[in-house]
Protein backbone atom coordinates (compact mmCIF):
# COMPACT_ATOMS: atom_id res chain seq x y z
CA UNK A 1 0.00 0.00 0.00
CA UNK A 2 1.13 3.54 -1.22
CA UNK A 3 1.60 6.15 1.09
CA UNK A 4 -1.21 8.16 0.20
CA UNK A 5 -3.12 5.34 0.34
CA UNK A 6 -2.07 4.96 4.29
CA UNK A 7 -2.61 8.84 4.71
CA UNK A 8 -6.23 8.69 2.69
CA UNK A 9 -7.23 5.58 5.21
CA UNK A 10 -5.71 7.28 8.32
CA UNK A 11 -7.92 10.38 7.29
CA UNK A 12 -11.51 8.63 6.98
CA UNK A 13 -11.25 7.00 9.84
CA UNK A 14 -10.29 9.98 11.81
CA UNK A 15 -12.99 12.02 9.68
CA UNK A 16 -15.86 9.52 10.13
CA UNK A 17 -15.65 9.29 13.98
CA UNK A 18 -14.96 12.68 14.39
CA UNK A 19 -12.17 11.55 16.70
CA UNK A 20 -9.80 9.12 17.31
CA UNK A 21 -6.41 8.57 19.16
CA UNK A 22 -3.17 7.02 18.32
CA UNK A 23 -3.84 3.69 20.00
CA UNK A 24 -7.14 3.31 18.19
CA UNK A 25 -5.19 4.17 14.80
CA UNK A 26 -2.86 1.47 15.82
CA UNK A 27 -5.45 -0.96 16.01
CA UNK A 28 -7.57 -0.47 13.38
CA UNK A 29 -4.62 -0.07 10.74
CA UNK A 30 -1.56 -2.08 12.06
CA UNK A 31 1.07 0.75 11.41
CA UNK A 32 3.31 1.18 13.92
CA UNK A 33 2.94 4.19 16.53
CA UNK A 34 6.10 6.45 14.66
CA UNK A 35 4.47 5.52 11.53
CA UNK A 36 0.82 6.84 12.77
CA UNK A 37 1.98 10.02 14.42
CA UNK A 38 4.40 11.22 11.21
CA UNK A 39 0.81 10.24 9.05
CA UNK A 40 -0.82 12.38 11.58
CA UNK A 41 1.79 15.44 11.11
CA UNK A 42 1.34 15.44 7.53
CA UNK A 43 -2.36 15.57 7.32
CA UNK A 44 -2.25 18.29 9.75
CA UNK A 45 0.21 20.36 7.77
CA UNK A 46 -2.55 19.68 4.95
CA UNK A 47 -5.49 20.82 7.03
CA UNK A 48 -7.27 17.89 6.93
CA UNK A 49 -7.23 17.03 10.27
CA UNK A 50 -6.35 18.69 13.92
CA UNK A 51 -3.81 16.96 16.59
CA UNK A 52 -5.07 16.69 19.89
CA UNK A 53 -3.33 14.64 23.27
CA UNK A 54 -3.09 11.43 22.47
CA UNK A 55 -5.08 11.30 18.83
CA UNK A 56 -6.30 13.87 16.09
CA UNK A 57 -9.63 15.32 14.98
CA UNK A 58 -11.99 16.14 12.14
CA UNK A 59 -12.35 20.17 11.92
CA UNK A 60 -15.77 19.64 12.32
CA UNK A 61 -14.87 18.03 15.78
CA UNK A 62 -13.02 20.16 17.03
CA UNK A 63 -15.32 22.94 16.41
CA UNK A 64 -18.11 21.56 18.34
CA UNK A 65 -18.99 23.72 21.31
CA UNK A 66 -19.06 22.36 25.06
CA UNK A 67 -23.05 22.60 24.18
CA UNK A 68 -22.77 20.41 21.15
CA UNK A 69 -20.92 17.72 22.88
CA UNK A 70 -23.58 17.52 25.56
CA UNK A 71 -25.92 16.85 23.38
CA UNK A 72 -23.69 13.41 21.73
CA UNK A 73 -25.11 10.12 23.60
CA UNK A 74 -27.83 13.02 25.45
CA UNK A 75 -29.78 10.32 26.69
CA UNK A 76 -27.46 7.40 28.18
CA UNK A 77 -26.04 10.07 29.68
CA UNK A 78 -29.06 11.49 31.00
CA UNK A 79 -29.85 7.63 32.24
CA UNK A 80 -26.77 7.74 34.25
CA UNK A 81 -27.31 11.09 35.77
CA UNK A 82 -30.12 9.74 37.54
CA UNK A 83 -28.95 6.92 38.93
CA UNK A 84 -25.50 8.19 39.67
CA UNK A 85 -27.42 11.25 41.46
CA UNK A 86 -29.46 8.95 44.16
CA UNK A 87 -26.23 7.95 45.40
CA UNK A 88 -25.69 11.46 46.93
CA UNK A 89 -26.72 12.10 50.46
CA UNK A 90 -27.92 15.36 52.30
CA UNK A 91 -25.06 16.86 53.54
CA UNK A 92 -22.67 15.46 51.38
CA UNK A 93 -19.44 16.84 50.44
CA UNK A 94 -19.79 15.69 46.71
CA UNK A 95 -16.32 15.68 43.98
CA UNK A 96 -17.82 16.24 40.32
CA UNK A 97 -15.50 15.59 37.56
CA UNK A 98 -15.59 17.97 34.63
CA UNK A 99 -17.81 16.68 31.46
CA UNK A 100 -21.16 16.09 30.14
CA UNK A 101 -21.61 13.10 31.91
CA UNK A 102 -21.11 14.72 35.52
CA UNK A 103 -23.35 17.98 34.53
CA UNK A 104 -25.85 15.53 33.90
CA UNK A 105 -25.15 14.26 37.79
CA UNK A 106 -25.13 18.02 38.80
CA UNK A 107 -28.54 18.27 37.24
CA UNK A 108 -30.29 15.80 39.49
CA UNK A 109 -28.74 16.31 42.49
CA UNK A 110 -29.89 20.41 42.70
CA UNK A 111 -32.71 19.30 45.55
CA UNK A 112 -30.56 17.83 47.93
CA UNK A 113 -29.77 20.09 50.79
CA UNK A 114 -26.42 21.27 52.63
CA UNK A 115 -23.83 19.55 50.22
CA UNK A 116 -20.50 20.96 49.47
CA UNK A 117 -19.70 20.40 45.69
CA UNK A 118 -16.04 20.83 44.58
CA UNK A 119 -15.47 20.85 40.98
CA UNK A 120 -12.87 21.40 38.54
CA UNK A 121 -15.47 22.23 35.72
CA UNK A 122 -16.02 26.12 35.68
CA UNK A 123 -19.57 25.38 33.60
CA UNK A 124 -20.66 23.56 36.80
CA UNK A 125 -19.20 25.87 39.28
CA UNK A 126 -20.83 28.72 37.73
CA UNK A 127 -24.20 26.59 37.41
CA UNK A 128 -23.78 26.12 41.10
CA UNK A 129 -23.08 29.56 42.03
CA UNK A 130 -26.57 30.53 41.79
CA UNK A 131 -27.60 27.77 44.12
CA UNK A 132 -27.82 29.21 47.94
CA UNK A 133 -28.29 25.72 49.72
CA UNK A 134 -24.96 24.46 48.18
CA UNK A 135 -21.28 25.02 49.16
CA UNK A 136 -19.38 25.62 45.96
CA UNK A 137 -15.22 24.80 45.87
CA UNK A 138 -13.93 25.52 42.75
CA UNK A 139 -10.38 23.39 42.17
CA UNK A 140 -7.92 26.18 40.79
CA UNK A 141 -4.79 25.48 38.06
CA UNK A 142 -4.25 25.71 34.15
CA UNK A 143 -7.94 26.14 32.60
CA UNK A 144 -8.03 23.85 29.65
CA UNK A 145 -10.40 24.91 26.80
CA UNK A 146 -11.49 21.42 25.66
CA UNK A 147 -12.39 20.01 29.02
CA UNK A 148 -13.29 23.20 29.99
CA UNK A 149 -11.92 22.90 33.45
CA UNK A 150 -8.85 23.25 35.49
CA UNK A 151 -5.70 20.97 35.06
CA UNK A 152 -2.17 20.94 36.60
CA UNK A 153 -0.12 20.61 39.45
CA UNK A 154 -1.99 23.54 41.31
CA UNK A 155 -5.33 21.19 40.69
CA UNK A 156 -3.56 18.20 42.25
CA UNK A 157 -2.37 19.57 44.94
CA UNK A 158 -5.78 21.24 46.09
CA UNK A 159 -7.25 18.46 45.87
CA UNK A 160 -4.61 16.38 48.03
CA UNK A 161 -6.53 19.03 51.00
CA UNK A 162 -9.89 17.31 49.83
CA UNK A 163 -11.61 14.50 51.97
CA UNK A 164 -15.05 14.21 50.14
CA UNK A 165 -18.12 11.41 51.06
CA UNK A 166 -18.38 10.72 47.25
CA UNK A 167 -16.64 11.32 43.70
CA UNK A 168 -18.01 10.92 40.67
CA UNK A 169 -15.75 10.45 37.91
CA UNK A 170 -15.75 10.18 33.82
CA UNK A 171 -13.36 8.57 31.21
CA UNK A 172 -12.86 8.67 27.67
CA UNK A 173 -12.79 4.75 27.35
CA UNK A 174 -12.89 1.39 28.77
CA UNK A 175 -10.51 -1.00 27.44
CA UNK A 176 -11.59 -4.81 26.75
CA UNK A 177 -9.84 -5.89 29.37
CA UNK A 178 -11.38 -2.93 31.64
CA UNK A 179 -8.69 -0.34 31.82
CA UNK A 180 -10.07 2.95 32.46
CA UNK A 181 -8.07 5.68 29.67
CA UNK A 182 -7.95 9.27 29.03
CA UNK A 183 -6.83 11.08 26.06
CA UNK A 184 -3.84 13.05 27.90
CA UNK A 185 -1.54 12.10 30.67
CA UNK A 186 -1.72 15.14 32.40
CA UNK A 187 -5.81 14.17 32.68
CA UNK A 188 -5.10 11.07 34.10
CA UNK A 189 -3.34 12.50 36.75
CA UNK A 190 -5.78 14.42 38.28
CA UNK A 191 -8.20 11.71 37.58
CA UNK A 192 -6.42 9.84 40.34
CA UNK A 193 -5.94 12.80 42.52
CA UNK A 194 -9.61 12.94 42.63
CA UNK A 195 -10.27 8.94 43.44
CA UNK A 196 -7.87 9.52 46.30
CA UNK A 197 -9.69 12.43 47.76
CA UNK A 198 -13.11 10.96 48.22
CA UNK A 199 -14.37 7.50 50.26
CA UNK A 200 -17.08 6.16 47.60
CA UNK A 201 -15.51 6.12 43.81
CA UNK A 202 -17.77 6.30 41.07
CA UNK A 203 -17.38 5.52 37.63
CA UNK A 204 -19.95 7.77 35.46
CA UNK A 205 -19.82 6.33 31.87
CA UNK A 206 -21.90 5.75 29.01
CA UNK A 207 -21.70 2.31 27.19
CA UNK A 208 -20.33 3.51 23.72
CA UNK A 209 -17.25 4.45 25.63
CA UNK A 210 -16.16 0.40 26.32
CA UNK A 211 -14.21 -1.69 23.91
CA UNK A 212 -11.69 1.45 23.12
CA UNK A 213 -8.71 2.68 24.34
CA UNK A 214 -6.66 5.91 24.67
CA UNK A 215 -3.05 7.05 25.48
CA UNK A 216 -3.30 6.95 29.30
CA UNK A 217 -4.82 4.23 31.79
CA UNK A 218 -5.29 5.37 35.51
CA UNK A 219 -5.98 1.49 36.22
CA UNK A 220 -8.01 -1.50 35.85
CA UNK A 221 -12.10 -0.66 36.68
CA UNK A 222 -11.75 -2.23 40.44
CA UNK A 223 -10.01 1.35 41.37
CA UNK A 224 -14.23 2.48 41.78
CA UNK A 225 -16.70 0.83 44.30
CA UNK A 226 -19.42 1.24 41.96
CA UNK A 227 -19.75 1.65 38.46
CA UNK A 228 -22.74 3.58 36.71
CA UNK A 229 -23.76 2.81 33.03
CA UNK A 230 -26.76 3.03 30.78
CA UNK A 231 -28.76 -0.21 29.73
CA UNK A 232 -26.95 -0.56 26.80
CA UNK A 233 -24.12 -1.81 28.19
CA UNK A 234 -24.02 -5.82 26.42
CA UNK A 235 -24.14 -8.74 28.68
CA UNK A 236 -20.45 -9.49 27.78
CA UNK A 237 -19.32 -6.11 29.73
CA UNK A 238 -21.80 -6.73 32.87
CA UNK A 239 -20.64 -9.98 33.19
CA UNK A 240 -16.75 -8.97 33.34
CA UNK A 241 -17.53 -5.94 35.47
CA UNK A 242 -19.34 -8.43 38.05
CA UNK A 243 -15.98 -10.47 38.60
CA UNK A 244 -14.51 -7.31 39.70
CA UNK A 245 -16.66 -7.70 42.49
CA UNK A 246 -17.82 -3.73 41.97
CA UNK A 247 -21.31 -2.93 42.45
CA UNK A 248 -22.35 -2.31 38.17
CA UNK A 249 -25.52 0.35 38.74
CA UNK A 250 -27.82 0.05 35.39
Amino acid sequence: MSVNDKLEKIKNIILNDGFCTVNELIKQVEYSPSSIRRYLSILEKKGVIERWHGGAASPEYSRLSYVSRMNINKEKKEEIGKKAASLVKDGDVVILDAGSTASMVLNNIIDKKGLTVITTAVNIAKKLSTMSNFEVILIGGVFNLETNSMLGHLARLALEYINANIAFVACDSISSELDIMLANFELAELKKAIIKSATVKVLIADSSKFGKISIASIGKIDIFDKVVIDCGLSQEYREKIKKYGIELII
